[in-house]
């Protein structure tokens, strides 16, 4: 046609791009963005959201095993501890997918530890109050600082295996002969955790 039409439009977009950074460095265009830029929306995170895990994993159950036409109607207790202590890098797509593989895989009507990601099984959590950047690790040379954290998540591993030296040496895939040779360095005993 040749009349111009009116239309009445909203635009969302979403981004995990630092937007102003990018119009800084001009990667993307000021004129654009300025246009778009009426109200900024920060979500964070899932990891930050951890009370959204159980609703959302729920729908996504839901919503596979009718897809793939599979009886399972809820999500054990021991599935749902793992997906709460994991990190999440790739928010609720990464859910989402976890959840469909799951579906998927599993042979029974119910989901088991086998059904999901090995990286989600064996996620070991710890409090990350311990674990900070404050700046005082740059005066202390890389190997040490790597060792402080290594000595923090063998200590979190053995709490919460409490003390199984063959369940914590499975879970952060190393030889039970390595696992003993850190502890011996790191002054941890598995006694201390049973």
């Amino acid at each position: 046609g040749t009349a111009p039409v009116s239309v009445d439009v909203r635009v969302i977009a979403a981004t995990n791009v630092e937007m102003v950074e990018a119009v800084k460095k001009g990667k993307f265009r000021s004129d654009l963005f300025y246009r778009l830029n009426v109200i900024n929306l920060h979500l964070p995170p899932l990891r930050e959201r951890i009370e959204d895990i159980n609703p959302l994993a729920v729908f996504f159950l839901d919503k596979y095993r009718k897809a793939f036409r599979k009886n399972i109607k809820f999500l054990p207790e021991s599935i749902m501890q793992h997906l709460l202590k994991y990190n999440w890098p790739g928010n609720i797509r990464e859910l989402e997918n976890v959840i469909q593989r799951a579906v998927l895989l599993t042979r029974t009507n119910s989901i088991v530890d086998e059904d999901l990601d090995p990286k989600i099984r064996n996620s070991v959590t710890f409090d990350s109050d311990k674990i900070t950047f404050d700046g005082s690790q740059l005066a202390r040379p890389l190997g040490e600082n790597i060792a402080h954290y290594e000595s923090k998540v063998i200590e979190a591993a053995l709490n919460k295996w409490k003390g199984n030296t063959k369940v914590v040496a499975d879970k952060l895939d190393i030889s039970k002969t390595s696992l003993y040779e850190k502890m011996k360095r790191y002054g941890l005993s598995a006694k201390a955790f049973k």
